[in-house]
């Protein structure tokens, strides 16, 4: 699935060509800050919300809004200050071959950013996704891009130096959701307790005990 990103991205530089450095610039650097942000921010709004990190899909669904939501704020922002106000121009061939790369970059980012988000949901664990490579395993090179981009912006904001990376961030997220299905899956001791209201529940009564004593 990541050489599909990788057709994908292609096709946006392409695309991206018309639309300029600039644009394309502003895109990239505010998918980046929004998908970092989202991922930073999770723990915080899943914490404050215990049923979010309760739901099977809580993780995932937290971090994809927060990113489209930081992502509408700030690219509306930029829209109004810097790209309605201000046309700045480059030399043909760095703006050509600028807002290729950085629309190939910026297209790849997107889809690793999903490829992750699946793989923190019930889905990823099941035979039809391990079956068109879209689980776990399939997919560390796209969780790796993804890791690599955000600690651009990780390390630009000033991480200490025992924090961890945020491609070891993105695996414990990967990591602690997994665990947290398999907790749901394995069955309570509690509700093997015999329950004499239950008339479906066996209780072993030998016919000595069942009889009255005379």
């Amino acid at each position: 699935m990541f050489w599909i990103g990788i057709i994908i991205a292609a096709v946006f530089a392409v695309i991206s060509i018309k639309q300029g450095l600039f644009a394309i610039w502003m895109v990239f650097f505010n998918a980046l800050i929004s998908i970092y942000l989202g991922i930073c921010l999770e723990p915080i709004i899943s914490g404050s919300i215990p049923a979010l990190s309760q739901m099977a899909f809580g993780s995932a669904i937290t971090i994809a809004v927060l990113a489209v939501v930081i992502f509408a704020i700030f690219y509306m922002l930029a829209f109004t200050v810097f790209l309605n106000q201000f046309s700045i121009t480059f030399p043909k061939l760095i703006d050509i071959l600028g807002s290729a790369g950085l629309g190939f970059a910026a297209a790849l980012l997107v889809w690793c950013f999903l490829s992750f988000l699946v793989c923190m949901t019930p889905f990823s664990e099941s035979s039809f996704a391990k079956s068109i490579a879209i689980d776990r395993k399939s997919q560390q090179k796209s969780i790796s891009y993804l890791g690599s981009c955000c600690n651009l912006i990780h390390n630009f904001a000033g991480s200490e130096k025992g924090d961890d990376s945020i491609t070891d961030t993105v695996n414990k997220m990967i990591d602690r959701a997994h665990k947290k299905k398999l907790k749901k899956r394995r069955p309570s001791s509690e509700s093997a307790k015999y329950d004499p209201n239950d008339p479906n529940d066996s209780n072993d009564i030998t016919e000595s005990d069942s009889e009255p004593n005379l």
